[in-house]
This record gives structure tokens, C-alpha cells and sequence, in this order.
């Protein structure tokens, strides 16, 4: 398909991950054919997570440069390092030197000074602070995980949709669930930005 001026896009590289990304798959209890899971993005570099393994691939060659016995997430990129709150786990890659930092599991969450267990979605890492859905028992909550103490450090009850998406448009910040709008303005407290919900909603 091209344009009028005879521009258009042709197919350079093709990899196929059915053969190579072959493992065991608990839930049909067997081998199973590769499947991509998870991509990322650093540099010129392509890392493509299958069942078992990650896979560096320049993209400019289409040449697998790396594979390594391990899985990265969807990860969220300041500098060199990749983060993530997906599932139970937080994740910390260093893309730079292809290596990972941390991989722990998170699955508990505190609510007025109780413990539940709980599930993440990373939505947006803005300034050092990763917001996140968190799922407990049936409800969510929107939350704010700082990556450097590595401690929650805000949280907003929502109900029973999980949020979908976070954007920061200077100070105010906005995030929905299936049937939610909320807008927030950045509040300071202690010199912290912390997010306050806005009187007027959608």
C-alpha cells in the first residue's frame, strides 16, 4: 500500500517465536508453541518476552543479539532503568547493562491499617512516582508507588472497575475506569506532590 507520492511501508523482517519460545504452559498442562507476552522498548533495542525466555533484538538488523532465561513485564523507562507493579510482582531492569535489579513480590497492600493481598496494573511513571491500579478482594484503588523508597505513598478508593489510564496535564492529573472520570489537582504537602480530587466530576 502506498501513498501518492509513492510512499508506503514494506515488510523488512520477520521472527517467528513459535519454534524458539517454545515451553511448558501450566494452564494447558504441556508444551506449547511460543507466544509473545510482553514487548519493550530501549534504544535500538527490541525485548521480546515469550513463555521462558526474553529475547534482545536489534531492530535495525532484525538480529537476535541475546536470550536470556527470564521475562520482563511491560515496563515503564526513566534513564536506563525499566519499572514495573504488574501482577504481584515490582520489577526493576537495568536496559543498559541488560540486567535485572530486583524482582520481588508486592501482593500486599494496606487500607486503613489493615493488610490485604493484593494485584497491580502499572498505569504511568511521572517524576520518580509509578501510578498504579491496585485490586483488592472485588474493589480498586488508584495508587502512587515512589520507585526510589519503594513505598506507597497515596491511594484513592474507586470501586469495581479497574482504572484504565492516568495522563498529567501540568497540575492536574486524570485517570478513568469503564464507567469514571476523575480529575485531580497536585497538592504539596511537606514539599511532596501528593494528588487531591477535585470537587467538580464528570
Amino acid at each position: 500500500m502506498r501513498d501518492r507520492d509513492g510512499l508506503g511501508l514494506e515488510e523488512v523482517y520477520r521472527l517467528d517465536f513459535a519454534e524458539s519460545g517454545r515451553g511448558y504452559s501450566l494452564w494447558r498442562r504441556g508444551i506449547v508453541p511460543g507466544e509473545i507476552d510482553f514487548i519493550n522498548f530501549y534504544g535500538s533495542d527490541l525485548w521480546v518476552t515469550t513463555q521462558k525466555h526474553l529475547h534482545r533484538i536489534d531492530v535495525a538488523t532484525g538480529k537476535v543479539l541475546e536470550r536470556k532465561d527470564e521475562t520482563l513485564p511491560k515496563m515503564f523507562i526513566k534513564g536506563t532503568l525499566g519499572y514495573s507493579l504488574f501482577g504481584s510482582y515490582y520489577t526493576v531492569f537495568d536496559f543498559e547493562a541488560g540486567c535485572m535489579l530486583c524482582e520481588e513480590r508486592r501482593d500486599n497492600f494496606v487500607y486503613e491499617g489493615k493488610e490485604y493481598s493484593a494485584e497491580y496494573t502499572s498505569l504511568l511513571l511521572h517524576e520518580g512516582i509509578f501510578y498504579v491500579s491496585v485490586r483488592v478482594s472485588g474493589i480498586f484503588f488508584l495508587a502512587a508507588f515512589d520507585v526510589q523508597t519503594e513505598e506507597f505513598v497515596w491511594h484513592d478508593l474507586w470501586g469495581g472497575w479497574d482504572i484504565e489510564s492516568v495522563h498529567i496535564f501540568g497540575g492536574r492529573m486524570i485517570a478513568h475506569s469503564y464507567d469514571e472520570v476523575r480529575i485531580y489537582q497536585r497538592v504539596y504537602s511537606c514539599g511532596v506532590p501528593r494528588a487531591e480530587e477535585c470537587e467538580d466530576r464528570i
